[in-house]
């Protein structure tokens, strides 16, 4: 026995028992925990995330079947999701406008508040993402630099995530950072593609669909007046 725990396996098994962890670990794709992702919620969670294009690593179909109803079902969601992000985009940036001139008070701070509406639209983004990550640390157990990174992920859309949310509560509230959060980020984008159109010179009318510059506003747009 003593020679059996001098050889160079057992001596190396704490190594060898931490790398299997890495490996085989509950938050890992190699997992062998069930975490019970085809689930009503769980599929509910995959069909939001595929209709939001966030698109975490972990959750995927693995039959045919499920593949082509992925593309099916995507070629229907995504359009129709972005549809509603950009209506509700511009409510919420009425939202957010309506209040921050409600917040002003004759503070010099506060009195910036209100007057840009895309500085106010990028603070909101900024406190979803920091509150929203405080928010999985309690309800996950996370690390506060998971959470950060899960949260951003999920705000800007990339979906790089290798975990996510095991719990109810956590994917009950990943349902709702995501329909929140888009809709703030597509309101900010809305917002700074704007200001970027009207910074390049082009007029309001230009910027409708089918419009035409009015007379006089474009670069030798001038026509000698009829007699």
């Amino acid at each position: 026995q003593e020679f059996i725990r001098n050889m160079d396996f057992c001596r190396n098994v704490g190594w060898f028992r931490e790398h299997l962890r890495a490996f085989f670990g509950p938050d890992t794709p190699n997992s062998f925990v069930d975490r019970e992702h085809w689930t009503p919620l769980g599929s509910a969670s995959f069909m939001l995330s595929v209709a939001s294009t966030v698109g975490y690593g972990p959750q995927s179909p693995h039959t045919r079947e499920g593949k082509v109803a992925t593309v099916l079902l995507g070629l229907l969601v995504v359009p129709l999701f972005w549809y509603c992000m950009l209506v509700w985009g511009s409510s919420f940036r009425s939202a957010v406008q309506t209040l921050a001139h409600k917040a002003k008070s004759g503070s010099g701070l506060l009195n910036s508040i209100g007057e840009n509406a895309t500085l106010d639209l990028l603070g909101v983004a900024l406190v979803l993402w920091l509150a929203g990550s405080v928010a999985f640390c309690a309800v996950e157990g996370w690390s506060y630099s998971t959470s950060l990174y899960f949260c951003f992920v999920t705000l800007s859309a990339v979906g790089f995530a290798s975990v996510m949310p095991t719990t109810i509560a956590g994917r009950a509230l990943m349902l709702l950072y995501i329909a929140v959060g888009l809709t703030s980020v597509a309101s900010l984008i809305g917002d700074v593609v704007y200001a970027l159109v009207r910074g390049l010179g082009v007029q309001d009318e230009e910027l409708e669909p089918g419009g035409e510059a009015s007379p006089g506003t474009g670069a030798g747009s001038s026509a000698p007046a009829a007699a």
